[in-house]
């Protein structure tokens, strides 16, 4: 058994003394033996030592920057220590390294996106908006439907629900496709005007696109569309062939076509953990813009790639903080002026 693997056994058993005796053995010989630094950094985390961990983190990632575990490693040390900036760089190298490393590109966006993750948004739209009807499209275990209360009438969609949740509002599931819903159903006469949507179904911008379309037509003038996926974090996650367990797809696209489009709208995305949540107001149930011009929207969209710049990428899905209370002002201001008709 060589030196390595001795420090690896003793690390297995909690030896921790043994273990980093054997790799200070190994560096000795070999100074720069990634695998070594980095059971020293494992050990210093067991032992409290973070300084000294990140130390150890960062020199095995330097030596070895094509094994994700040392900038993952060294990235949960760094948030542990309340470095952020830090940490959400450590993040992003270990999804660059591994692209199928899930917990890589959770961390960076938890990092990238600090504030109000998007279900405590949507629990807090509920809370302000109070909706006569909620429509959701995707409901998959039913964890963001049961958010839902009463007096809401709630309407769930999904072709293959995994139901796991309860729902404490008068929830009715449709176990359809939401085109099949909506070509059946006209959910203005069976239950009311839409007052509040969020749209998590098929990770493609022409299907979410369609579903804003028919949800429009069914909406109050004066609700809100909550859209997930909005704010990918590199293009790699935003193909439309998925590429990684992390994946948006190109729901993205919906933000700009939006604002494009239909200047009437008012249009923004919350940069909210893991991959933002596009809001849609000043809604007109009326309107046939998007239907009349779906051939020009496929053509100029349906090849157009994320911006790789994080900047340029925020700017064009019109990106801002993750704030519940500075975000409802906004859209209470975007409603009064609807409501006096002035445009934006």
């Amino acid at each position: 058994m060589d030196t390595f693997t001795r420090a690896l056994s003793s690390l297995r058993q909690g030896c921790y003394d043994d273990a980093a005796q054997f790799c200070s053995e190994v560096l000795e010989n070999e100074p720069a033996h990634a695998q070594a630094l980095h059971v020293l950094g494992v050990i210093a985390v067991q032992q409290g030592r973070l300084n000294e961990a990140e130390e150890m983190f960062r020199q095995a990632a330097e030596i070895c920057p094509s094994d994700a575990r040392h900038h993952l490693n060294l990235a949960n040390v760094l948030r542990a220590r309340d470095n952020v900036e830090k940490a959400g760089a450590a993040y992003r190298a270990a999804a660059e390294a591994q692209p199928g490393a899930l917990a890589a590109w959770a961390g960076w966006a938890y990092s990238a996106m600090p504030g109000d993750h998007y279900r405590d948004l949507l629990r807090s739209f509920h809370g302000w908006l109070e909706p006569d009807v909620y429509l959701e499209i995707g409901i998959e275990s039913g964890r963001a439907l049961s958010l839902a209360r009463p007096p809401t009438q709630a309407i769930g969609i999904d072709p293959k629900p995994m139901l796991q949740y309860t729902f404490q509002a008068p929830t009715r599931i449709f176990r359809v496709t939401s085109d099949e819903f909506f070509s059946a159903q006209e959910v203005r006469e069976q239950f009311g005007p839409v007052n509040m949507a969020f749209l998590d179904g098929l990770h493609l911008f022409e299907q979410t696109l369609r579903d804003f379309i028919n949800i429009e037509r069914q909406a109050h003038q004066d609700g809100v569309v909550l859209i997930h996926d909005c704010l990918p974090l590199h293009p790699r996650v935003a193909q439309r062939n998925r590429q990684t367990e992390f994946w948006t797809g190109d729901t993205w696209k919906v933000i700009p076509i939006l604002k494009q489009f239909r200047p009437d709208l008012e249009v923004l995305t919350i940069a909210s953990a893991p991959t933002g949540l596009g809001v849609v107001t000043r809604l007109d149930p009326g309107s046939t813009v998007l239907e009349e011009l779906w051939e020009e929207i496929m053509d100029q969209w349906l090849r157009r790639q994320l911006p790789e710049d994080d900047a340029a990428r925020r700017k064009e899905l019109s990106a801002v903080e993750s704030d519940f209370a500075s975000i409802r002002k906004h859209i209470e201001k975007a409603l009064n002026r609807a409501r006096a008709g002035v445009r934006a």
